[in-house]
């Protein structure tokens, strides 16, 4: 590889930092091109009420607009709009509660 190149597509919070890069746009959400991330905290946490805080602390709607400038996006999912989908143990609006 030399680093070269006229087109590549890579996710946009990994465009965003370089300003030699022109990002164009975002795949069509046609093409549902989604990387899901999720936050869980585990049986063996010494402080999972802490860990429980720090989850809601970055799940919070102010968040977003930290989040949306550096090329990351809440996604909304239903289990009843995707029939794909798997319904999560614990959804972000139960974290928030």
């Amino acid at each position: 590889m030399r680093g070269e190149g006229d087109m590549a597509i890579q996710t946009i919070c990994q465009i965003l930092p370089y300003k030699e890069i022109e990002l164009v746009g975002p795949l069509p959400a046609e093409i549902e091109a989604w990387i899901d991330m999720s936050t869980a905290v585990s049986a063996r946490a010494q402080h999972p009420d802490a860990a429980r805080a720090l989850i809601r602390y970055l799940l919070r709607a102010e968040s977003d607009k930290v989040w949306k400038p550096r090329g990351l996006e809440r996604f909304h999912l239903t289990y009843a709009h995707n029939q794909h989908a798997k319904p999560s143990a614990c959804s972000v609006d139960a974290l928030r509660g």
